[in-house]
């Protein structure tokens, strides 16, 4: 018995050599082949079976009003959030008097911005394409 796609194969194989190579030639040899052999119909259309029905479904539901696959779900209601407590205005008050109070110094704030000095920066980038050259050079 011959494997699960044996037929297809042999099939495409056929309609390609009798076509000489030519895809849209051979495309037509095989729909035309389809009309009369359910096997090697069967055999090309199964791996798009799923999406086929699932396309004929959604548009018959469609035409009839009914939800579809595509269909945007309805939103869930939310559940009612409970009713906030008011906070008392002078420890509002409070709370807000004590921000900002007691803040150390941050480890990222700086003193004094850094100046930036272009000769040095050349300097160094120099240093360090020098010193990698040296580098390779004493790899070799």
């Amino acid at each position: 018995m011959a494997s699960v796609g044996q037929h297809k194969r042999e099939r495409l194989k056929a309609a390609l050599i009798a076509s000489k190579g030519n895809a849209s030639e051979a495309r037509r040899r095989i729909m035309k082949e389809l009309e009369s052999d359910d096997l090697l119909f069967r055999e090309i259309a199964a791996p798009f079976m799923h999406g086929l029905v699932s396309h004929a479904i959604d548009t018959y539901a469609k035409a009839v009003g009914l939800p579809t696959s595509m269909s945007p779900r309805q939103p869930e209601k939310a559940e009612e959030p409970a009713p906030t407590q008011q906070l008392d205005p002078e420890i509002l008050d409070q709370v807000i008097g004590q921000m900002g109070r007691n803040a150390g110094p941050t480890p990222t704030a700086s003193d004094k911005p850094v100046e930036h000095n272009p000769q040095k920066q050349a300097n160094t980038m120099r240093a360090l394409a020098d010193l990698y050259k040296k580098r390779r050079v004493e790899d070799y």
